[in-house]
């Protein structure tokens, strides 16, 4: 979960947005939600704010961190505002199989997966679930690609972060397979190169002042990090 700021909104669109009485969020104008999305995936670096993937302008969705029903008063708060990818929500466009079905449900992440709990009933514990905006990045561990508490959480810091991941299923058999997919990316591409080389390689990948940082961000840190000390 990589930490980022939000960039703020042109003047003119945050006093709209401030301006609205309605809690509608379909009631955002073409012009208002085009300023949202870019904003946020300047700060975000085109990457979903819960797990990483790379997201584009057509595969994303606004995110509400408190969730509208649960917080009506912050539907246009900005502060409240994320991008998150679809998480494996829609099915294919090709009939599913039961099996299929099954799988791409169980891997439903993210945004889409912490929505899942208004309809089943399951109140979220927002004083439990993190948010990449209060710089909880170094909190997480991805060795290996898979996602836990890292060394340095306190007990009630490892309580936050099994239930974020649980929440937003950031354990899903599908973003695992993700991140063992890009650490087994790069250690191919590391070795045809000098130590040099390697370095300048890593370096690249964990350059944060690109326009799109390198998909899963925290874990190519977390597994080739130490390559830069």
């Amino acid at each position: 979960m990589r930490y980022f700021q939000r960039q703020p909104l042109e003047t003119a669109i945050q006093n709209q947005l401030s301006a609205k009485t309605t809690t509608n969020f379909n009631s955002l104008t073409n012009s208002q939600r085009l300023e949202i999305v870019a904003k946020l995936m300047e700060a975000q670096k085109q990457l979903c704010a819960y797990c990483e993937c790379p997201i584009s302008l057509i595969a994303h969705h606004i995110e509400h961190f408190e969730e509208q029903h649960d917080a009506p008063n912050r539907v246009f708060d900005y502060t409240n505002l994320l991008l998150s990818c679809e998480g494996n929500k829609d099915p294919a466009s090709r009939p599913e199989s039961t099996a299929d079905a099954h799988y791409r449900r169980s891997n439903i992440s993210c945004g889409h997966q912490k929505a899942k709990s208004h309809h089943e009933n399951i109140e979220i514990d927002y004083t439990l679930l993190l948010n990449p905006t209060n710089n909880v990045s170094a909190l997480f561990s991805y060795a290996d690609g898979i996602v836990e508490s890292s060394k340095i959480c306190s007990p009630n810091e490892v309580i936050q972060v099994e239930y974020t991941i649980k929440r937003l299923n950031l354990d899903a058999h599908r973003i695992e397979n993700d991140r063992i997919n890009e650490i087994i990316l790069i250690q191919n591409q590391l070795e045809d190169l000098t130590g040099d080389e390697q370095k300048t390689y890593i370096r690249s990948l964990l350059d944060e002042t690109k326009e799109a940082v390198n998909p899963f961000f925290s874990t190519v840190k977390d597994n080739f990090g130490f390559m830069l000390l």
